[in-house]
């Protein structure tokens, strides 16, 4: 999913759970929970900068949808904390920021190589649905990330979060 997905669903979490440990957590959480479910992703290719896969096409363009949808979703976060009472920030902002953090390692993986951030890579890979199992189209898998933004936004707007 993208950032601005993930960032709204720790945004939602951090507004039900007050305590900024807490909602950061849950925000990764319901990270590896929406990775689960058939979405779109751009097309990225395999390897890490040792592998000089900086220099690839695919990756860069990659990269720069990446770069604009970390600053979507930190828009969306200022956005949607300013609406709700300044007590909250701190929740909302730890559950965003847990929401991203996952997708953030993984581009901080393909930057160094770091052996431990690879067993991460793998099973962050790994936790995601599986496209050839489930195959989704440019149409269905934004979709479901849009339907899934709107049950976020829904969920923010709602009256018990007024």
């Amino acid at each position: 999913m993208f950032l601005t997905v993930h960032a709204a669903a720790g945004v939602v979490v951090g507004a039900f759970i007050p305590n900024p440990l807490g909602a950061f957590a849950a925000g990764m959480a319901s990270h590896f929970l929406l990775d689960r479910v058939p979405h779109y992703d751009p097309p990225i290719v395999d390897g890490t900068a040792k592998d000089g896969v900086l220099k690839n096409p695919v990756f860069r363009r990659f990269v720069a949808v990446a770069m604009f949808d970390l600053v979507l979703a930190t828009l969306l976060t200022i956005g949607l904390a300013i609406r709700m009472a300044p007590t909250t920030w701190i929740s909302l902002t730890a559950g965003a920021i847990g929401g991203v953090l996952p997708d953030l390692l993984f581009g901080l993986y393909r930057l160094t190589d770091n052996r431990w951030l690879r067993v991460y890579n793998t099973w962050h890979k790994n936790n995601h649905f599986k496209p050839k199992r489930f195959p989704v189209t440019f149409i269905s898998g934004m979709s479901t990330q849009l339907v899934t933004l709107a049950f976020c936004l829904l969920a923010l707007f709602s009256p018990l979060t007024t």
